[in-house]
């Protein structure tokens, strides 16, 4: 017996979820094809299989996209949380991390070309603590500018688990990435 949580056994087969895996990628294909973003919702009971669901989706995509997961914690905490471990990983900026680091780190995932480069490398260095806080629409459009750089070399696939544990404002963020992503 363990205290701690378990882990999803990646080795087990993936049985009788071809059809919803085959109805993601077609998603993918959609959105690739549109040059749009595609919000989709996988919903079940807890343990039906969601989030290995989610991550065959990732194998079975790898090499077509970038893709990156994380998670809401269910304890609560920071409304950007979840979005800050993502920029964390994209950019590769450590914890530990001063603000000209953080910053120059997202200014790198920007193009040199980009003349509203360092306004959204400050809005959104603010999620990580760093930075110029700016308004609810300057941080998503700072947010939404990042993706759409990243998209622009290939297509990006995020994954949000548990996002029934999200803030309200960071649902409202994945609404306006759904809607106003473009190419």
């Amino acid at each position: 017996l363990s205290v701690e949580a378990g882990s999803v056994d990646a080795t087990a087969a993936f049985v009788g979820r071809d059809k919803e895996l085959d109805k993601l990628v077609a998603v993918f294909d959609d959105a690739v094809a549109s040059h749009c973003a595609r919000l989709v919702t996988i919903v079940g009971s807890p343990g039906l299989g969601k989030t290995r669901l989610a991550r065959e989706l990732m194998s079975t995509l790898e090499g077509q996209a970038r893709m990156r997961e994380t998670r809401c914690d269910p304890a609560g905490s920071a409304t950007f949380a979840p979005i800050a471990e993502l920029l964390r990983s994209a950019a590769s900026i450590a914890d530990d991390a001063d603000e000209d680091q953080v910053i120059a780190a997202l200014l790198a995932l920007l193009p040199a070309h980009d003349e509203d480069r360092e306004r959204i490398a400050a809005r959104a260095a603010a999620i990580l603590g760093a930075g110029q806080p700016g308004s609810t629409e300057e941080t998503f459009w700072a947010l939404r500018r990042l993706i759409e750089t990243a998209a622009q070399v290939s297509p990006v696939v995020l994954v949000l688990d548990d996002l029934h544990w999200a803030e309200p404002m960071l649902l409202d963020l994945v609404e306006h990435l759904a809607e106003w992503i473009d190419d």
